[in-house]
């Protein structure tokens, strides 16, 4: 969904379902290591106009995403080994929470004749 900028605000917010596997020589569908399952974005800015040239602004996003897959560590095997061992017939199995960011920023913006300055 968007709504350009006009009137001084402007949104915008997307959504991604998906899931992605591959098939293994073993002929087993595993999950691959970009298998987040979603990922949703939303954006938000409103300006005000505040005097001649002077403008303030206050834009907002977020962004939240399934977590990363891994395969999980044979503890037992790897201290035996003394080197990492994956449990390979588990492959992306395991998932890492989820992603989340908020972003706030505040601007202020002065847009004379021939220059711009804009302060975060």
């Amino acid at each position: 969904m968007e709504k350009p900028f006009a009137h001084g605000y402007y949104a915008l917010a997307t959504v991604s379902v998906f899931e992605s596997k591959y098939k293994g020589s073993n002929g087993v569908a595993h999950h691959t290591v970009f298998n987040g399952n979603y990922v949703a974005n939303a954006l938000a800015g409103k300006e005000w106009r505040i005097a001649g040239i002077h403008t303030i602004g206050a834009d907002l996003k977020v962004v939240t995403a399934g977590g990363r897959r891994f395969t999980p560590i044979n503890e037992e095997a790897s201290k035996a080994a003394g080197r990492v061992i994956y449990y390979e017939s588990r492959s992306f199995e395991e998932k890492t929470p989820a992603y989340f960011r908020l972003d706030c920023k505040l601007t202020y913006r002065m847009n004379n004749k021939g220059f711009m300055q804009e302060f975060l």
